[in-house]
């Protein structure tokens, strides 16, 4: 169970798919939409700025298919965007597991398996570029939408719905009328992952997401986390993202891992 749920942490925030809809014309006046492409911008700078050496606690909740339904974890992250995290899990019985990612490696500790996991190349074996770098935009809500994107914004009641595209991949993003998203749904040929805001809190004077919901569109997999105390440091601490495996664990791969998982047949 550990390790499903180790792999649904290192995986899903980084899996994209099937391609969304492009959007029509925009409904309202440009004004209205300046002001709201200024205020996002604005707080999603503040947001990126701080990722560069931010730490939280969090409570992660995994559910779907790959991982069956895993108790609740409490955590503790730490993030030098747009390359580095380290993710350290306990429960009632001590640590779940340690997951370090460097730019396109993931190396994770299953104390209770005495089983290390290495992914030399995780963007390769899952076919998404940067995905650390995704995963921090996802937890800092600082996607980039193109002007263009602003431009053929399209109103409802809610807020606006903007579409763009990111070398090969389609991002669509509903954003309230408070400047705050509230959904980004990414697309790839073969399926679509999407990252729900339900919460917002306001720390260093910028909006921060404190629920977070990332879930492809099948039932794969489901993460649902709450952030708490937020720290943002003006530079990260160089020792946070080493991890230390013993001499006799044993050491899986990736394929290895999807054999351990029983994921042969199941979502690539």
């Amino acid at each position: 169970m550990l390790l499903r749920a180790v792999a649904a942490c290192a995986l899903l925030a980084a899996l994209a798919a099937s391609c969304a809809p492009r959007l029509g014309p925009q409904h309202g006046p440009q004004s209205t939409v300046d002001g709201l492409a200024a205020r996002y911008g604005a707080a999603c700078d503040l947001r990126a700025a701080a990722l560069h050496a931010y730490t939280a606690q969090l409570v992660v909740r995994a559910d779907g298919r790959m991982v069956g339904r895993v108790p609740a974890l409490i955590a503790s992250l730490a993030l030098s965007a747009p390359d580095r995290m380290r993710i350290r899990a306990s429960w009632l019985l001590g640590t779940a597991f340690e997951m370090v990612a460097l730019d396109d490696s993931v190396f994770a500790w299953v104390p209770s398996q005495h089983t290390g996991v290495t992914l030399g190349s995780a963007g390769q074996a899952i076919g998404v570029r940067a995905p650390i770098a995704l995963v921090c935009r996802a937890l800092g809500a600082t996607w980039e939408p193109p002007s263009a994107a602003w431009r053929a914004a399209v109103a409802d009641s809610a807020g606006w719905t903007l579409a763009w595209m990111e070398e090969g991949d389609s991002l669509q993003m509903q954003i309230g009328r408070d400047a705050r998203p509230k959904l980004v749904r990414l697309a790839r040929e073969g399926g679509e992952v999407r990252v729900r805001y339900t919460s917002w809190e306001t720390w260093r004077d910028a909006p921060w997401p404190q629920r977070i919901e990332i879930a492809d569109g099948s039932g794969w997999a489901r993460i649902r986390i709450e952030m708490e105390q937020p720290h943002m440091a003006k530079r990260p601490d160089p020792h946070a993202f080493a991890l230390h495996v013993p001499n006799d664990a044993r050491i899986v791969d990736w394929r290895d891992l999807r054999s351990l998982l029983g994921l042969q047949g199941d979502k690539e």
